[in-house]
C-alpha cells in the first residue's frame, strides 16, 4: 500500500488554515490617495476622555434624581390639598433626594473638568 503524505494534500491544508487575505490585499491604499474605504495612514481619531464620559452620565443621572424628588414633592403637596408639612417623612425624604442631586451634579462638574483638562482627548463630554 502507498504511503499518503497529508501535509501535501490540498483539502487537508485548506481544513488546517483557513484561507485569509493578507494585510497587503485588504483593499487599502498604503500611499493615501485612495478615495474608496479610507486610508491606513489617516491621522487616528482622538478618543473621548473617559472621564467626561462618566461626567455625562452623572449630569443625566442626577437630573434625574432631582426631577423625581420635584414630583414627589409635587405629589405630596397635591395630596395635602396644596400645603406641605415639612414636617413629614415623604417632605424630607423629597428633599434629600433634591439635595443628594445637587451633590452628584457637583461631583460630576468636577468630573467634567478633570475631563477637559486631559491632553491628547476629546473634549465634547466634559463640557
Amino acid at each position: 500500500m502507498a504511503e499518503f503524505d497529508f501535509h501535501e494534500d490540498d483539502e487537508y491544508q485548506r481544513r488546517r488554515r483557513p484561507s485569509m487575505q493578507s494585510r497587503a490585499d485588504d483593499g487599502y491604499d498604503d500611499f493615501g490617495d485612495f478615495e474608496g474605504r479610507g486610508s491606513r495612514r489617516r491621522s487616528r481619531e482622538m478618543p473621548h476622555s473617559g472621564w467626561g464620559v462618566a461626567s455625562t452620565c452623572v449630569a443625566i443621572a442626577a437630573g434625574l434624581m432631582a426631577a423625581v424628588g420635584v414630583v414627589a414633592a409635587g405629589v405630596l403637596m397635591a395630596d395635602a390639598g396644596g400645603e406641605l408639612d415639612e414636617n413629614s417623612g415623604g417632605a424630607m425624604a423629597s428633599g434629600c433626594v433634591i439635595l443628594l442631586s445637587i451633590g452628584l451634579a457637583f461631583f460630576g462638574m468636577l468630573m467634567g473638568l478633570a475631563g477637559v483638562v486631559l491632553p491628547e482627548r476629546k473634549k465634547l463630554f466634559g463640557v
